[in-house]
């Protein structure tokens, strides 16, 4: 695992530098996907994440969430197109794993 500054990367994860997301494949085919600590430390803490609902189409580029951090808001954008199939809806009432995990 490469440590950049204290901000882990995980070497199962697959890395959006521009977007500055992760994505994971999962053994079923699908794929998650979250802020890089890279940009959580960047941004400060998470207080607000509106992730996509599930049953979305989304295209490259579009958002898959909004977050809202110390010192951003606005959308995570997703490097290529897909169907949302879940969402982690409890993140709009508590964002707080975002900052830990």
């Amino acid at each position: 695992m490469a440590d950049v500054k204290g901000c882990e990367l995980p070497d199962d994860l697959w890395y959006d530098v521009e977007n500055m997301l992760w994505y994971r494949p999962e053994a079923d085919g699908l794929v998650r996907v979250g802020p890089t600590r890279i940009a959580v430390a960047m941004g400060g803490e998470v207080v607000g994440a509106t992730p996509k609902r599930a049953d979305r189409r989304l295209e490259p580029g579009q958002a898959c969430a909004v977050v809202e951090a110390g010192k951003y808001v606005g959308p995570a954008k997703i490097a290529f197109g897909c169907h949302v199939v879940e969402s982690h809806e409890a993140l709009m009432d508590d964002p707080s794993p975002v900052n830990r995990d």
